[in-house]
């Protein structure tokens, strides 16, 4: 019975997951379709091996974040700064310069 019961759950952590996965998937557009609008500083996020880059890449302010996990996308556009604050401190995502990040998104 416990068996069933753990497969159970499993199951359905995996459902979740999976019905989760297309709305991140559309958060995350609808963020980058912000991001798009920087003009005076140089993002790049970092996913993997795979890097998307927003603004100027001449700007004299430049920062890179490392994305680990697609949840970010869902918290930044469903509770904003709290959210982003929390999805960092699960480690969703990270940043070797914080304060020019918070700097770009004031500009």
């Amino acid at each position: 019975m416990a068996t069933q019961e753990s497969n159970r759950t499993l199951t359905k952590q995996q459902f979740d997951k999976q019905h989760s996965g297309w709305l991140t998937g559309w958060m995350k557009q609808q963020v980058f379709k912000q991001l798009s609008q920087i003009k005076q500083a140089h993002l790049i996020i970092i996913e993997g091996n795979q890097q998307t880059s927003f603004g100027d890449e001449m700007a004299d302010l430049q920062v890179s974040m490392e994305v680990h996990d697609d949840s970010f996308y869902l918290a930044l556009a469903l509770q904003g700064s709290v959210g982003v604050a929390e999805s960092y401190q699960r480690g969703d995502w990270d940043c070797q310069e914080l304060t020019r990040l918070v700097r770009i998104r004031y500009l």
